[in-house]
């Protein structure tokens, strides 16, 4: 699958690129057999999303997610470490977290959230 980037140019006259679409994935905990579905959210709407908070309240606005189970979800990277909400989105993607389909970042469904982090910053 080709990734279409849009191409900023910054004041110094290099160019950079920028992804259109955060890439996400679910995890199920009590059903790790459960399929896995991969969606993609292109960044270039008329929707809010500087947080992974805005990302998780969409989610639920959008109704891909019942909204009983809102308390029970948190994100992460691919390699486990946790999201937290009020993580800048642009600065997840310059990480290179769900910059890609294979890089998607996971909401993790079916479990409490716990207190420790990643900010990415």
């Amino acid at each position: 699958m080709r990734i279409l980037h849009v191409h900023e140019t910054n004041v110094d006259g290099f160019t950079e690129d920028v992804p259109t679409a955060l890439w996400f994935t679910y995890r199920y905990v009590y059903s790790p057999a459960a399929k896995v579905a991969i969606q993609r959210i292109r960044l270039n709407q008329n929707i809010k999303l500087q947080q992974i908070a805005h990302l998780t309240n969409h989610i639920f606005t959008q109704g891909y997610l019942p909204a009983p189970y809102r308390p029970l979800v948190y994100w992460e990277t691919q390699c486990g470490v946790r999201l937290a909400e009020d993580t800048n989105i642009t600065e997840t993607l310059a990480h290179g977290f769900g910059v890609t389909e294979g890089k998607a970042i996971k909401l993790v469904v079916g479990e409490l959230r716990r207190a420790f982090f990643f900010t990415a910053t």
